[in-house]
């Protein structure tokens, strides 16, 4: 009778377990990574609106505050407002410093189906599909959010600057039309934009109670 080697097959059964967990333990710590940021980024969205929320509601006229915005890399948090003749989309059109003249590049985002048209609103476009567009030397970029979160807004608000951040390139300014954009590394992304504001992930925005708006601001 053939005697079975128990300790060569405990000890082979070992091996495997320990490849096992070499190999795929940094995977899964990567995963478990990726999923927590974006449910902290997707949290705190709904937390900065609910901020937005009771800062209109409770805070007199001049009052000023703060409120916490976590942003993902490629992401943006995008205003429509209703008082806008166009209320389809918010057009960002970042400007340079070059005096001899630049190419134009007219960044275009698309209101959400999640958003009434004639409704003011703030989305979270977490995963986008960008459509490029050339005409006359102009280039258009139109920004469409596959994966977004929305909330209709029954107030007003409105930016100090468009853009902010630490300015890269030759950067000059955002300017921007229909509502405004807070994005991190998203603009960027565009066409390989090489002038842009770059944020950290997390960014304090100050708050201050206008008489018919909220007004934002932040580093810059």
């Amino acid at each position: 009778m053939r005697k079975i080697n128990k300790k060569g097959i405990m000890l082979k059964f070992l091996t495997s377990l320990l490849l096992a967990i070499i190999v795929f333990a940094p995977a899964c710590l990567v995963s478990s990574s990726f999923f927590r940021t974006s449910t902290q980024a997707l949290e705190n969205f709904d937390s900065f609106v609910d901020d937005l929320q009771e800062f209109a509601e409770t805070k007199p006229i001049g009052y000023r505050g703060s409120s916490m915005l976590i942003m993902d890399e490629e992401t943006a948090v995008v205003y429509f407002d209703n008082r806008s003749e166009v209320l389809a989309e918010v057009v960002v059109t970042p400007v340079t410093e070059y005096s001899s003249g630049t190419i134009a590049r007219t960044i275009r985002f698309e209101k959400p189906d999640l958003c009434a048209l004639d409704s003011s609103c703030i989305c979270l476009f977490r995963d986008v599909n960008i459509e490029k567009n050339e005409d006359d030397g102009t280039y258009n970029h139109n920004i469409k959010g596959n994966t977004v979160l929305c909330s209709e807004l029954d107030y007003h608000l409105s930016v100090e600057v468009c853009g902010w951040g630490e300015e890269k390139g030759n950067i000059f300014r955002y300017d921007c039309e229909n509502g405004f954009v807070i994005e991190r590394n998203l603009i960027k992304e565009v066409d390989q934009i090489y002038y842009y504001y770059e944020n950290e992930r997390r960014q304090s925005i100050y708050l201050t109670r206008l008489d018919t708006e909220i007004r934002l601001s932040g580093v810059s």
